[in-house]
C-alpha cells in the first residue's frame, strides 16, 4: 500500500512538472529569435543634418547623411544634380568630403560645391539602410543651389519671347518687364506672362520655367529698344537680363512718276499737238542725246 501511494505521488508530480519542462525547453530553443525581435523592432534611422526639404543655398553648402541601427548591415547615400538642361548627374563622388562606416552607423559629409553657374540647380540626396532583422528604410531630400540666378533664352518672331529658367520658384508678382525706346521708358508695355509650375507643385526633375511674351505692338516706332526683365526667387535672389531690339526707320515714299510714264501714243486724241509735244518732252526729260536718236 505504501509503494502504491509513492507511485501515485511520483506520477502526479511528473504530470504537473512535465508541461512546465516542455514550455521551458521550447522557450529556450526559440530564445534567439525572440531576443532578436525584442532587441531590433525598428528600421534604421536616417538623418540629414544641414539641409531641409526645399532649402535654398546661396552661399557655402555643407551637410551630411547619417544612418543608424544597432544591427546595421548596409547603408548608402547618393547625391544627384539636375542642371538647366534637365540632365540628371550622379555627383556623389565629386562633392563627398568624408565618410565613416561602423557596425551600427554610416556617415557621409558633403560640401565643396564651387560657386560656379554649372553647379547651380536642383540636388536630390537619397539615403537607404538595412539591418540584420530585415528592416529597410529610405529617404529622399531635395534642395536647391542658386548663386548665379536665372538662365534666359530669347526668340524674336514679331512678338519677342523671353524664357526664364530658375532652379528655384519665383516669388509671385515679382516679375517685371521694362522697355525703353532710345533711352525713354515706355509706359504702356504689353506682355503676357506664363508660369509652367502647375498648382505650386515642385518639379523634381527640371528647373522652373517662365515665359514672357512681349507683343510686337510695343515696337511700332523706329529706334533702339531695350527690354529689361527682372524677378526674385523665394530666397530673395534677384535675377535680371536685358535684350536689345532695333527697328529701322520706314523708307521714304517714292515720287510718283505714273504721269511721266504716259507716252505720246497713249495721249488722248483730242490733245493739241503742242500738248502732245509737251508730254513727249516730259517723258524724255529734255535730254538732247535722246532727241538726236
Amino acid at each position: 500500500m505504501r509503494k502504491i501511494g509513492l507511485f501515485l505521488v511520483t506520477a502526479f508530480l511528473m504530470f504537473i512538472l512535465h508541461p512546465i519542462e516542455v514550455s521551458a525547453s521550447g522557450s529556450e530553443e526559440g530564445s534567439g529569435e525572440s531576443f532578436a525581435e525584442h532587441k531590433d523592432v525598428t528600421a534604421p534611422s536616417l538623418c540629414v543634418p544641414g539641409i531641409t526639404e526645399g532649402q535654398v543655398f546661396r552661399e557655402d553648402v555643407c551637410f551630411s547623411a547619417e544612418i543608424f541601427d544597432a544591427n546595421l548591415t548596409g547603408g548608402e547615400a547618393v547625391l544627384k544634380h539636375i542642371g538647366v538642361s534637365g540632365k540628371t548627374e550622379d555627383v556623389t563622388g565629386r562633392f563627398l568630403l568624408d565618410e565613416e562606416r561602423t557596425a551600427n552607423s554610416y556617415c557621409a559629409v558633403y560640401g565643396n560645391i564651387a560657386k560656379e553657374r554649372e553647379n547651380d540647380g536642383i540636388y536630390i540626396l537619397t539615403l537607404s539602410g538595412r539591418d540584420s532583422a530585415g528592416h529597410f528604410a529610405d529617404r529622399e531630400v531635395m534642395f536647391y543651389v542658386n548663386r548665379s540666378g536665372s538662365v534666359y533664352e530669347s526668340e524674336d518672331k514679331g512678338d519677342l519671347l523671353v524664357t526664364e529658367y530658375s532652379p528655384t520658384p519665383l516669388k509671385e508678382n515679382s516679375m517685371q518687364v521694362v522697355i525703353t525706346l532710345d533711352g525713354r521708358a515706355k509706359s504702356d508695355v504689353q506682355y503676357t506672362f506664363v508660369s509652367y509650375a502647375k498648382n505650386g507643385e515642385t518639379p523634381r526633375n527640371c528647373w522652373y520655367r517662365y515665359d514672357y511674351v512681349i507683343a510686337a505692338a510695343n515696337f511700332k516706332e523706329a529706334g533702339i529698344y531695350k527690354i529689361g526683365i527682372s524677378s526674385e526667387d523665394v530666397s530673395g535672389k534677384l535675377s535680371e537680363t536685358e535684350r536689345e531690339k532695333r527697328v529701322e526707320k520706314p523708307m521714304a515714299t517714292e515720287y510718283d512718276t505714273a504721269e511721266e510714264s504716259l507716252t505720246v501714243s497713249q495721249a488722248p486724241l483730242f490733245l493739241s499737238p503742242w500738248k502732245s509735244l509737251l508730254l513727249w518732252v516730259r517723258k524724255y526729260r529734255w535730254y538732247p542725246i535722246r532727241l538726236l536718236r
